[in-house]
């Protein structure tokens, strides 16, 4: 055993020397398994081609079935990234986005396969994933390139410049959110562009806001913030220890020409500490408990005068601390956690900080060339 062990190890020690051959195969030891592949031939399954991965902040699972492909792709910064993806997966398997979210499932309409890959982008939020299923069929015409010219300007980096909606014989509609002309050619080798020379300006909905908190919770039953504010920073104790929900109360108006059923009108509550419920009009739309807190109110809002509510419900870290300066009498919590926390411990940001905002992008057909 020893005098075979010899033979396959080698001089392999894992410290100046990291791999032998023996036969017709290698020993490694102290080697990345990435680097291992890579010295053998086998390709990397999924690369993001435009990032430095080393700390891994970008991750992915795949599994596959006898006609499907399917990567789960994680983003666990708190930065919403572009990537340029490379997937292993050859001709034959048409791409779609699966958002286990809301269950949606979106086609892929920009991808090229090139030498047994696929390589497409993939916008993901911060701390946020996506599916990115790979399904056996013919595939139908699609983008192979999409390229921006015009004006930097000023613009959000959370937002996309552009999403796909159609591509369909004659008919290519895309929404666009920041101005400029794209250029694009399709796998058949048609070539057209979207030009859009402006976009609305955000519709910033500023204050005052009026803030109702439930009883018995240690808060005042109303207040009115002039403007949006962190509750630890607000001068009535009530306030600025409280833990639970509050209810945001605000009028907002829109013309003819911001309500539309075909363009989404996205509300953009900014920072929100930490889940967000809102209503428009008395409609529950959705319920935001991660970034971005973002959501289409399309579907409820009307010309003229709007309603708008947003529940904001926060951790019980500053309720805790703010019972430790109070008498054990006047205290609004019960929990065998206090000795955790002390008079000084450190707050919790809480409540809506904004800005909160309405975005409408611009519905476009393409200019064929």
């Amino acid at each position: 055993v020893r005098e075979l062990a010899g033979k396959i190890w080698g001089d392999c020690d894992g410290l100046s020397v990291k791999n032998h051959r023996y036969g017709k195969g290698q020993v490694f030891w102290n080697v990345a398994l990435t680097e291992v592949l890579e010295t053998i031939g086998v390709e990397q399954d999924f690369v993001p081609l435009n990032v430095d991965n080393a700390d891994r902040q970008i991750d992915f699972i795949h599994r596959a079935t006898e006609k499907q492909d399917i990567y789960l792709v994680s983003n666990s910064s708190m930065e919403r990234t572009v990537l340029e993806c490379r997937f292993r997966v050859g001709d034959g398997r048409v791409p779609s986005f699966w958002n286990a979210e809301d269950g949606s499932v979106s086609p892929c309409f920009e991808y090229q396969h090139k030498d047994g890959f696929t390589y497409l982008t993939i916008e993901l939020a911060a701390a946020s994933s996506v599916f990115v299923v790979f399904s056996e069929q013919e595939a139908p015409e699609h983008l192979l390139t999409i390229e921006r010219s015009g004006e930097a300007g000023s613009w959000a980096a959370n937002y996309p410049e552009i999403n796909v909606l159609k591509l369909s014989g004659d008919q290519a509609e895309a929404l666009v959110w920041r101005p400029g002309s794209y250029a694009f050619t399709t796998s058949e080798g048609r070539a057209g562009n979207w030009v859009v020379d402006k976009v609305p300006a955000p519709k910033t909905i500023a204050g005052p806001w009026t803030i109702r908190f439930p009883a018995d919770r240690g808060a005042p039953a109303e207040v009115v913030f002039p403007k949006l504010l962190d509750w630890t920073q607000h001068a009535d104790s009530g306030v600025k220890y409280f833990s639970g929900t509050a209810t945001y109360h605000k009028e907002f108006k829109l013309s003819e020409e911001q309500v539309s059923a075909a363009t989404p009108l996205l509300l953009d509550l900014g920072v929100v500490k930490e889940v967000a419920k809102v209503r428009v009009n008395g409609k529950e739309a959705g319920i935001l408990w991660k970034q971005p807190y973002r959501i289409d109110v399309s579907q409820w809002v009307k010309p003229g005068l709007n309603t708008l509510e947003i529940e904001v419900t926060n951790t019980w870290n500053n309720r805790l601390v703010g019972d430790q300066n109070s008498a054990p009498e006047d205290r609004i919590t019960r929990t065998n956690m206090s000795v955790k926390f002390k008079p000084k411990s450190p707050l919790l940001p809480s409540g809506l900080l904004g800005p909160v905002s309405l975005r409408v992008p611009v519905k476009v057909d393409a200019e064929w060339k």
